[in-house]
This record gives C-alpha cells, sequence and structure tokens, in this order.
C-alpha cells in the first residue's frame, strides 16, 4: 500500500514535516489500514464425479485406500 502527499515547501522544516506525518499516518490508516483482512484460501470446489453423498462415505474412501489387486 503506498500514499502520497505533497508537502511542497512545508517539507524544508523539521516541525513542519513531524506534524504532516502526524496528520498522514492515522488518515493512512483511516482510508487502507483499517479495511484490510487477512487473506483466506477459497474452501474446494466440489468435483462432479463427487456429488453424491454415497461418493464420499467412509466406505467409498476406504475403496480408493485398499490397492488394486494385480
Amino acid at each position: 500500500m503506498f500514499l502520497s502527499k505533497r508537502l511542497g515547501a512545508r517539507f524544508i522544516q523539521q516541525t513542519n514535516f513531524i506534524s504532516e506525518l502526524e496528520s498522514l499516518v492515522p488518515d493512512f490508516y483511516r482510508k487502507v489500514g483499517q479495511n484490510l483482512t487477512a487473506w483466506q484460501m477459497k474452501p474446494p470446489k466440489i468435483r462432479e464425479e463427487k456429488k453424491e453423498a454415497e461418493d464420499v462415505s467412509v466406505e467409498a474412501i476406504a475403496e480408493l485406500e485398499q490397492p488394486e489387486p494385480g
């Protein structure tokens, strides 16, 4: 995030710079910082072949875990 403000000649004096900075930081937080949220991954989508409850039952999962004969 970036916020820019033209200070012009006010940057020359240290007291003016500090007072501008003290007003700019809360303004930046009010406009940007307070609205930030932690990123969250989207939930996985249900695959077409796994639509029914039987497809994700304990038995169906156990069948997938068993090695194929051969």
